[in-house]
C-alpha cells in the first residue's frame, strides 16, 4: 500500500513538472537493469526510485518509482526535460541503500545495474507428509476352501507378510490360499517399507478372523449327490469372439468345455473365437475329484449359441393410429354471467385470424370469441363453436353440454358478487365501481363509489390468469384511481374488485 501510495504522489508530481515545460523541450527516457545480489542471483522485490531535480529551482522535481520483478529486472520509462540528472536509489530487503546516476541529453535508453547485500529469502518447502504403512484387508471365500485376500493399500514399494493361521505364509501382495478343512483361522498381515531414514519407513500389523466355508455334506446313502453346477452363459456381440462363463465358481473343480467346432479348452470362464458364423452346439463338464468319493462329483450342460449374435430390431405398430390435431383446434370455457341464467363463452385460443361462430342449443347463435348468452329457463342445452382458419383452409369443431341451473345463476352466477343475509352488519357498506375509456389503450380510469377499507383490483385474460393486481385504501365518498394497463397485450381482459368476501365484474378491451 505505502509503494502504491508513493507511485501515485510521483505520478502526479511528475505530471505537475511537465505541465511547466512545453511538449518540444522533453525527453522520452527508458531506464531498466537487473539488481543482483553478491551470489549473482537476481532479487525480486527491491525499490528502484528515480529523482530528476534538473531545472529551475521554482519547479518541483519530477519522481518515478519500480519494484524489480523477475530475476532481478526492472525497467522504467521517464519522461524528463531536454536534457538533466537522474539520480537513482535502490532499497534491497534489509534497508540499505545503494545510488546511481543517469546523465541524459534528448530522449534515449540507459541500462544502470545493482548489487545488493540481502534479497528476498524464499521459505523453506513443507516437509513431506509421513509416509505411513496400511495393513488392513479384506478377503473372499470361493464355493470351496480357497480365499482369496486383498489388502486395502496395493502398492508395490510395500512389503507383504500374510500369515494364513493354518501354519502356512506368503509374500504376494494379493494371495489366494487354499485350506486343508473349513473352520475359523486368525489371518495376520505385516506391512513395511524400509526406507534411508526413520521418516522414510513405517510398519502395520492388522489381524482378521476368516471364516472357511464347510462342502455340503451327501445325503447317507448318496454319494454321488454333492452338485457340480454345470450351468453356464455365454456373451455374443457381434464379433465371432464369444466368451463363457460358468455359474459356479469353484476354484478346486475341472471345468472341460467342447466348443462344438473341435475346440476344447478348460477354465472356469474362457473365450473363444470361431473361424466362422453359425450354430454351435456348446459342452462345460464340471467335475471334483476328493479326497473320498462322498466328497466328489461330475456334471454335464450344453447349450445351443448362434454366431455372430445379433439383437433383431423390434418394430411397434399402432393398428390405430392417433390423427394429429387439427390446426385450428380450439376449447372454450364458460363462465357464469352476473344475471340470472346467463353465461360468458370464451374461445381459447384467440387469434385474429380465426373467427369463432356459436350455436346455443336454444336456437340462439352468436359470433365472436367471447360472447354472452341468457337462456330463458333452466335446463341441459348442447353448445358448439365452429372455428375457421382461412390461413390454414381448416374449420374444427368442439360441442359440449351444459346445464342450466336457475339455482346455480338465481344470485348472478357462481363468479358474481354475492349479496349479504339481511342479518349481515352494516358496518361494510357496498362498493359501486366504474371504469372508463373502454376499450382503452393506456390508463384504465377506476372510480369507487361508496365503502372503506382496502379493495383488490385484479385483472384477468381470457384463460382466468391475473396478470395485473393492485391493492387500494378506499374512503367514504367518490374515489377515482388510475390504473396503467398500456403494458398488457391487445385482447379482452375480465376486471374484479374485492372487499370483505364479495366481488364485483367488468369487462374492458384493450386495443
Amino acid at each position: 500500500m505505502k509503494f502504491k501510495i508513493f507511485t501515485f504522489l510521483g505520478l502526479l508530481l511528475m505530471g505537475f513538472a511537465q505541465a511547466q515545460m512545453s511538449p518540444s523541450s522533453r525527453s522520452n527516457l527508458l531506464i531498466s537493469g537487473r539488481i543482483s545480489d553478491t551470489a549473482n542471483i537476481g532479487v525480486v522485490g527491491a525499490q528502484i526510485m528515480l529523482i530528476d531535480s534538473s531545472g529551475p529551482a521554482t519547479s518541483a522535481p519530477m519522481m518515478a518509482f519500480a519494484v524489480s520483478g523477475a530475476n532481478g529486472m526492472y525497467s522504467v520509462r521517464f519522461n524528463g526535460r531536454a536534457s538533466g540528472l537522474i539520480n537513482i536509489r535502490v532499497v534491497d530487503c534489509a534497508g540499505n541503500m545503494y545510488l546511481g546516476t543517469v546523465s541524459y541529453s534528448g530522449s534515449g535508453t540507459h541500462v544502470r545495474n545493482f548489487t545488493v547485500a540481502c534479497r528476498i529469502r524464499v521459505p523453506n518447502p513443507p516437509p513431506p507428509p509421513a509416509v505411513r504403512c496400511n495393513a488392513d484387508f479384506g478377503f473372499r471365500p470361493d464355493t470351496g476352501l480357497g480365499v482369496r485376500f486383498m489388502p486395502v493399500v496395493m502398492d508395490t514399494t510395500l512389503g507383504y507378510s500374510w500369515s494364513f493361521g493354518d501354519g502356512n505364509t506368503s509374500t504376494a501382495v494379493s494371495p489366494t490360499h487354499y485350506y486343508a478343512s473349513g473352520g475359523m483361522y486368525t489371518v495376520r498381515l505385516i506391512v513395511r517399507r524400509i526406507g534411508a531414514t526413520a521418516s522414510t519407513s513405517c510398519s502395520d500389523t492388522e489381524s482378521r478372523v476368516v471364516s472357511v466355508p464347510v462342502p455340503p455334506r451327501p445325503p447317507v446313502g448318496n454319494p454321488w449327490s454333492i452338485p457340480c453346477n454345470p450351468r453356464f452363459g455365454a456373451r455374443i456381440d457381434t464379433t465371432l469372439t464369444v466368451g463363457f462363463r460358468s455359474v459356479l465358481q469353484d476354484t478346486i473343480a475341472t471345468y472341460a468345455w467342447n466348443f462344438g467346432d473341435g475346440s476344447t479348452t478348460v477354465g472356469r470362464n474362457p473365450s473363444h473365437t470361431y473361424a466362422a458364423a453359425g450354430q454351435y452346439v456348446v459342452v462345460l463338464a464340471v467335475s471334483r475329484v476328493g479326497a473320498s468319493a462322498s466328497q466328489s462329483c461330475t456334471d454335464t450342460a450344453w447349450l445351443r449359441i448362434s454366431v455372430p449374435g445379433y439383437r433383431r430390431p423390434r418394430v411397434i405398430t399402432n393398428p390405430t393410429p392417433v390423427p394429429p390435431p387439427a390446426p385450428c383446434a380450439s376449447n372454450y370455457m364458460v363462465v357464469p354471467d352476473t344475471t340470472p341464467l346467463g353465461y360468458v363463452f370464451v374461445a381459447r385460443p384467440v387469434s385474429n385470424r380465426r373467427t369463432y361462430s356459436w350455436t346455443f342449443g336454444d336456437g340462439s347463435t352468436g359470433t365472436g370469441p367471447v360472447v354472452r348468452h341468457t337462456y330463458g329457463s333452466a335446463g341441459s342445452f348442447v353448445v358448439c363453436l365452429t372455428v375457421t382458419d382461412s390461413a390454414s383452409n381448416c374449420t374444427f369443431n368442439r360441442c359440449d353440454t351444459l346445464i342450466a341451473s336457475s339455482l346455480r345463476s338465481s344470485n348472478g352466477g357462481g363468479l358474481a358478487p354475492r349479496t349479504g343475509s339481511p342479518n349481515a352488519s352494516n358496518l361494510s357498506t357496498d362498493v359501486k365501481l366504474s371504469l372508463y375509456p373502454n376499450p382503452v389503450r393506456d390508463a384504465l380510469n377506476l372510480t369507487f363509489k361508496g365503502g372503506n377499507g382496502q379493495a383488490i383490483v385484479r385483472v384477468m385474460d381470457l384463460t382466468g390468469r391475473v396478470v395485473l393486481s393492485h391493492a387500494y385504501r378506499l374512503g367514504q365518498g367518490i374515489q377515482q384511481e388510475a390504473l396503467s394497463v398500456g403494458d398488457l397485450p391487445l385482447g379482452t381482459y375480465m376486471l374484479t374488485l374485492d372487499r370483505d368476501g364479495k366481488r364485483e365484474y367488468s369487462r374492458f378491451v384493450k386495443n
